[in-house]
């Protein structure tokens, strides 16, 4: 016979040996892509790459890299949340992948994660109303701890909302109406973020309301929410509301790279400076700017409409938006607060930070009025 069939089949029955043998061979896990992250102070997650030929995997955990891997579950998923494990704490994950035939392959490169610390829950706290419209929460300060988050219900049992994270252990919660009982609890928060398990509840009536009047957070004449009440009525006015949500616009500030001179920051200047402002746009002959959007506002009747300043538009943002009233999105608003002559003050709602842009900007206007 021809030698080149001779090597044709010696070829083929090569071949085939070393496919049998291939094939008898399990999987290789070496490469195998598997990720660990803490879930929280006593879980894992430890998820895998999914291999199209397995039928299973196996997960091995061990407590240094190099030790010994004890089998801790077997498992078809790609992923498992390993529980039961101790606090601030290091450990080492593998997994190998098994086939049809019950053949298990090397285990993988060893992946870790380390259990979040326990964050100690806070003691002592109390609530005592402080006026008709605030309630003081304090609790006793916990080493190591870089923060703290304060949550309010109006029912003992009820859905707990975050109103406040802070460094210090007192807080103030301001623009409650007049004897109304509210509920709150406490959080303390690492410098990782993992924060502990709320207080138990404690609760404190804000003080009666002397006579009638508009409690912050209460609807205003305008149909919009008030989010200021100095206590008494002068220069003309007490209380300062918020225009309703469908009023909402954007706008230039205006008078970019020129300097609008005596506009503050302080609450109850949004009304003069807006006034500034206007004479000034007059002068240049800008139109459909922030201050005069506002001015030319008209609703349910009313149309003394402004600019908040700085101080004014935080307050709408501490009053009202952190707590779920008036509609505000999560956007910048401007303040009628001069910065230079080529900025001016704004405030994100998304987390109250006090900011400057340039007056070009065209975002977010919420108008007030003062009575």
């Amino acid at each position: 016979m021809n030698k080149k069939v001779f090597l044709l089949f010696g070829i083929i029955a090569l071949a085939a040996v070393f496919g049998l043998v291939f094939a008898a061979c399990p999987m290789d896990s070496d490469s195998l892509s598997v990720t660990a992250r803490a879930e929280s102070s006593s879980s894992i997650k430890v998820s895998w790459e999914s291999v199209s030929k397995a039928t299973s995997y196996k997960l091995y955990r061990g407590i240094t890299s190099n030790g010994e891997y004890s089998l801790i579950q077997s498992t078809s998923d790609t992923s498992y949340t390993d529980t039961g494990l101790s606090p601030d704490s290091t450990y080492y994950y593998k997994v190998s992948v098994v086939d049809s035939e019950g053949k298990e392959g090397s285990r993988s490169e060893a992946t870790s994660a380390t259990t979040q610390p326990i964050v100690s829950i806070p003691v002592n706290v109390t609530a005592t109303a402080a006026s008709s419209s605030s309630i003081t929460i304090s609790w006793t300060a916990i080493g190591g701890v870089t923060g703290y988050k304060v949550y309010r219900s109006i029912t003992s049992g009820g859905t707990y909302s975050l109103i406040r994270s802070l460094g210090s252990n007192t807080y103030t919660d301001t623009g409650l109406p007049a004897n109304t009982s509210y509920y709150y609890t406490v959080s303390a928060v690492n410098a990782k973020g993992t924060e502990s398990r709320q207080s138990g509840a404690v609760s404190a009536t804000t003080q009666p309301g002397g006579g009638t009047g508009y409690a912050v957070g209460s609807v205003g004449p305008a149909g919009g929410y008030i989010f200021y009440d100095k206590g008494d009525t002068s220069g003309g006015w007490r209380y300062l509301e918020a225009a309703p949500a469908g009023t909402e616009f954007t706008a230039q500030w205006g008078a970019y790279n020129n300097n609008v001179q005596n506009t503050n920051l302080a609450i109850g200047t949004g009304k003069q400076n807006t006034e500034t402002i206007l004479i000034f746009l007059q002068s240049t002959g800008e139109f459909g700017r922030a201050a005069q959007r506002c001015d030319s506002l008209s609703f349910e009747g009313y149309s003394d409409w402004f600019l908040p300043s700085l101080g004014e538009v935080y307050l709408m943002w501490e009053n009202l938006k952190q707590k779920g009233l008036g509609g505000f999105s999560n956007e910048w608003y401007w303040s009628s607060s001069q910065s230079s002559d080529m900025y001016s003050w704004y405030l994100p709602f998304s987390d109250g930070t006090q900011a400057t842009t340039y007056k070009s900007s065209s975002i977010l206007i919420r108008a007030v009025r003062a009575f």
